[in-house]
């Protein structure tokens, strides 16, 4: 026979009182992680059609829609006009002027 004398104030009194006797504090850090992981997980997959869409217009403005075909990048088929160039005019290919322009 054990007897144990606690006073009024003791914390396993209050964490009693807290967790309605269950003594469960929630998630364990570990578990914590995991769910870190899926949200971020679930954001990037939420998020790439909208940065795909993002990107695909700033491609058709930069480069005009007639440089993008079947809303590929340029670069992606063999009748891209990014395979007559050299790779030494890369850097200095000058956008040509519109032709209301002239």
């Amino acid at each position: 026979f054990t007897l144990s004398v606690r006073s009024a104030h003791d914390p396993l009194f209050t964490a009693l009182a807290l967790t309605r006797g269950s003594m469960s504090f929630g998630w364990t850090q570990a578990e914590e992680d995991v769910f870190g992981i899926v949200l971020i997980i679930i954001g990037v997959v939420l998020c790439f059609q909208p940065m795909r869409a993002i990107c695909l217009g700033y491609w058709k403005q930069r480069r005009g829609p007639r440089e993008i075909s079947n809303g590929r990048y340029p670069g992606a088929g063999d009748t891209s006009p990014w395979n007559n160039i050299s790779p030494k005019s890369w850097h200095s290919r000058q956008k040509d002027p519109h032709p209301e322009t002239l």
